[in-house]
């Protein structure tokens, strides 16, 4: 688990990508060089969401400021702390959420305002828990006029074929999968979160999945939610 950060601290990440009008990423890395994803959603009264956090260089922070105003702080597990604390103290009235079963960890860091069970305000933008995960990671879909996309963090992941003991605890890579250290440490219930895959793989619209760690998914979406299910049951 990487350290969580008291000041704001700007590691070394990518331009702002605009997907839509409704939704942005920033691509980043962590200590030690993995690759991570911020997420964020525009809310209805000009407010953000911000899933998985990450500190942004002063003009890129300034963008998002323009844009909207942070709203909700959504830590996705009790691993992906380390950015939260600093979120807080530069925007206090953020509220922190975070999935049910990670909040002893997350709260240790800043605290938290609610759960993924939580209404954003916003019909179009919807937080939820992954069945069969003990609540302890969760996602977001986000609609649009004529598309959705898929938020999800470690439940998803879409890396390059990997070797070494990252290509065993984060197996399969090379293709868009649960990984093994997910279906070990949170994964409770294999049958119920295949049927929750399989279930999304039929939002109308579905066209992206933004995953924690990897390429983001603009084709075929439904496609490798599928393809993931069935690959619970191997």
């Amino acid at each position: 688990m990487a350290k969580c950060f008291r000041t704001w601290t700007v590691l070394e990440h990518g331009p702002v990508e605009k997907h839509s009008d409704k939704v942005w990423s920033v691509s980043g890395k962590m200590p030690g060089g993995l690759q991570r994803l911020m997420v964020v959603a525009k809310l209805s009264g000009e407010r953000l969401l911000i899933h998985n956090a990450i500190a942004l260089r002063d003009a890129e922070m300034a963008e998002l400021e323009r844009w909207g105003k942070p709203a909700y702080l959504l830590v996705p597990n009790g691993f992906h702390r380390q950015d939260a604390y600093i979120f807080k103290q530069r925007y206090p009235e953020l509220q922190v959420l975070c999935p049910k079963g990670a909040t002893a960890k997350v709260a240790k860091e800043v605290p938290v305002d609610g759960s993924y069970d939580h209404d954003v305000g916003d019909p179009a933008v919807r937080v939820f828990h992954w069945r069969g995960s003990q609540e302890r990671e969760g996602a977001v879909l986000v609609r649009e006029a004529d598309r959705c996309s898929l938020v999800v963090n470690d439940m998803l992941l879409n890396l390059p074929r990997l070797g070494g003991m990252m290509g065993v605890l984060l197996a399969p890579t090379g293709v868009a999968s649960v990984p093994r250290i997910t279906r070990w440490m949170v994964v409770k219930d294999r049958a119920a979160l295949k049927e929750h895959l399989l279930e999304l793989s039929q939002t109308p619209g579905l066209g992206r999945i933004l995953v924690g760690h990897g390429d983001a998914i603009e084709r075929s979406a439904a496609e490798t939610l599928k393809s993931a299910a069935a690959r619970l049951s191997t």
